[in-house]
Formats: structure tokens, sequence, C-alpha cells
């Protein structure tokens, strides 16, 4: 599913999701990690699929990242 989301990403955003995030799986989620500061807009958008996706963003300082259900 982690290069799947990515390329979902990559497609809906026009981006090479690839170059902003590292995707990997703990448990029952796949973790999206920011490699960069995304700004308001485009961490907006990501917000967005993520929700489809039936995702959250855990605010954690440098420990952030979108947690995405597998199931």
């Amino acid at each position: 599913m982690s290069v799947d989301f990515l390329s979902v990403l990559s497609k809906r955003l026009g981006i090479d999701a690839a170059d902003y995030f590292t995707s990997e799986v703990e448990g029952e989620y796949l973790i999206v990690r920011p490699r960069q500061y995304l700004g308001t807009e485009l961490f907006g958008k990501v917000m967005d699929v993520v929700r489809e996706f039936d995702g959250s963003y855990v605010s954690a300082g440098k420990q952030s990242h979108f947690a995405i259900p597998l199931s």
C-alpha cells in the first residue's frame, strides 16, 4: 500500500511524492512522514487525500506524520 498511496499523492497533487515523503507500515497503519516542511497549501492538499483514506495527522514535532489505517 505504501507505494500505492505515494502514487495516489503524486497523481492527485502533480508532484513526485517520493521527493516529499517516506512511508512505512507500522502495525496496522501506513505511516507517511514528510521529508521537509510542506507549507500550508501542500499540507492542506495532502490532508484532503489522507482523509479520503480515513487517515489523520499526528502532530509530534519532528516525528509528526500522517497515519492511514491499512484495513
